[in-house]
């Protein structure tokens, strides 16, 4: 049986959109200093939803701590070269866990919760210049996610980046650095597929069904990023 969603995103006055705030963690389940962190973008994803404000946390868990005594299951390496990326656009001198990042423009320590609350207001308070609209998110019987979007005010070399996100995890870790401990993650990127843009109109995405167990309550997050600034333009999301 197909599972059929539909959400129209806020309403554009003039030429852009309400501002939104696209917050990326990266993280892993290797590093003693990451649990703070995915804490903090639980309860800015829980605040979000309760405010109805366009807040759209999503944690990226990097591979780069496997070889520490544990593997992370939502650890991959496109991950850790998304962060490497924003390494690269900010200047610094490399990856680092939990780094928190907002709309592509900004990077600093995941744990610092009054920073993050800073930035998101900052990105808040800016306006969209894409409008991003979320058709429909369809699961399909071999467990992936069809998305169709349409996007407007986006630069014809922008990307789309898609990702399908799980909440609400609680993973028992029995090894490494948290060896023992029982982390509860919020937001986990489970599959992601990035577009080129193109020119302003239609989009279709196929998220494919990530492995190991179903996820459990899941969102799309639609948000479109300048490739070579990495800045976020704008974003959407559905629940499924």
């Amino acid at each position: 049986m197909l599972s059929f969603l539909v959400l129209f995103a806020w309403p554009v006055s003039g030429a852009s959109a309400a501002g939104v705030a696209v917050v990326e963690l990266f993280t892993s389940e290797g590093c003693s200093s990451c649990p703070p962190a995915d804490e903090i973008l639980i309860e800015i994803a829980r605040d979000a939803r309760q405010s109805k404000r366009a807040i759209y946390p999503l944690a990226f868990h990097v591979d780069y701590w496997d070889d520490l005594g544990w593997k992370n299951p939502f650890g991959a390496a496109a991950y850790s070269r998304r962060q490497s990326d924003y390494v690269a656009a900010f200047g610094g001198e490399g990856p680092y866990t939990p780094q928190m990042v907002v709309n592509g423009r900004v990077g600093f320590v995941g744990s610092r919760r009054e920073q993050a609350q800073k930035e998101i207001a900052r990105a808040l308070a800016e306006p969209a210049t894409a409008d991003v609209r979320i058709i429909s998110a369809s699961k399909m019987p071999d467990g992936s996610v069809t998305v169709l979007a349409h996007v407007r005010g986006a630069e014809a070399r922008d990307r789309a980046v898609c990702v399908w996100a799980e909440r609400a995890i609680e993973h028992h870790i029995g090894a490494g650095e948290n060896s023992g401990r029982t982390l509860h993650h919020g937001e986990v990127v489970r599959a992601l597929q990035t577009l080129s843009v193109g020119k302003e109109g239609d989009l279709k995405f196929t998220l494919a069904k990530p492995a190991g167990a179903t996820p459990g309550p899941s969102s799309v997050v639609l948000f479109i990023q300048n490739p070579r600034t990495l800045a976020v333009t704008g974003a959407a999301r559905i629940d499924l």
